[in-house]
């Protein structure tokens, strides 16, 4: 958990435990995502997501550290080749 790196010393050491962090958590989501279409198939249900929705891949992971602030921006592909950004800052 992000949380969990509070006040922690900003180190390189740090920046790749988010980064780490961030792809554990996106892979999850991603798993939820599969879990719960192949749910909705399974029902004879009407997908609960679009292809705009459904993650495909992590197309990159950034970290920026300035003193006691970590920014995360992280540039998702959705199955239709959407690209997505997602900025994150946390409070060290």
């Amino acid at each position: 958990m992000l949380e969990s790196y509070i006040g922690e010393p900003l180190t390189a050491e740090l920046e790749m435990l988010v980064r780490s962090e961030v792809v554990r958590v996106v892979q999850q989501y991603v798993a939820g995502q599969q879990a719960s279409i192949a749910a909705d198939a399974l029902s004879g249900s009407r997908s609960r997501y679009s292809h705009q929705d459904v993650v495909k891949s992590i197309q990159s992971i950034d970290t920026e550290i300035r003193y006691d602030v970590l920014k995360v921006t992280v540039a998702l592909r959705t199955e239709s080749g959407a690209m997505v950004k997602i900025l994150r800052t946390v409070d060290m």
